[in-house]
């Protein structure tokens, strides 16, 4: 019975350590993850000039008749062609009303129409995480949001 009391409580000391230990790789690893380096924060840089010229060319080759994979596309493509490697490309159009949802590749299907809305996601995973989400309206005199095509 002794016996195992003992292992008991060595168990605990080691669960012990092993949570102390656990605590001070993390803490490292945090303070590893906040300094960056001038060549992280230009890979940086270099990411969010990518995903605005990927936002300019989505939204400008929008028009009536389209589905939301062919906008996704439309960013990807960009992104390829321009340096980039990876990346979730996500569309959602929704007509005025509904609900917008976006969804995998296969499911964005859903034809723009003239006078709906969209929104584009965009997530790139190279030295920067980031996502944006930009709305394809412009803002009334009462703050509503317009669609850009008639």
């Amino acid at each position: 019975m002794s016996d195992l009391t003992e292992l008991r409580q060595r168990i605990d000391e080691l669960d012990g350590e092993l949570l102390r230990l656990l605590n001070e790789r993390t803490a490292i690893a945090r303070e590893i993850e906040v300094i960056k380096s001038a060549e992280e924060i230009a890979l940086c840089r270099r990411t969010a000039q990518l995903q605005d010229g990927a936002m300019r060319a989505a939204f400008d080759a929008i028009k009536p008749g389209m589905t939301d994979s062919q906008i996704a596309a439309v960013a990807q493509h960009y992104c390829h062609t321009h340096g980039g490697e990876q990346g979730i490309y996500l569309c959602a159009s929704w007509a005025p009303g509904k609900a917008a949802q976006f969804a995998p590749w296969h499911m964005g299907q859903r034809v723009i129409q003239a006078g709906g809305a969209l929104t584009v996601f965009q997530h790139r995973a190279s030295k920067s995480h980031s996502a944006r989400v930009e709305a394809s309206g412009r803002r009334s005199s009462s703050g509503s949001l317009r669609p850009y095509w008639p």
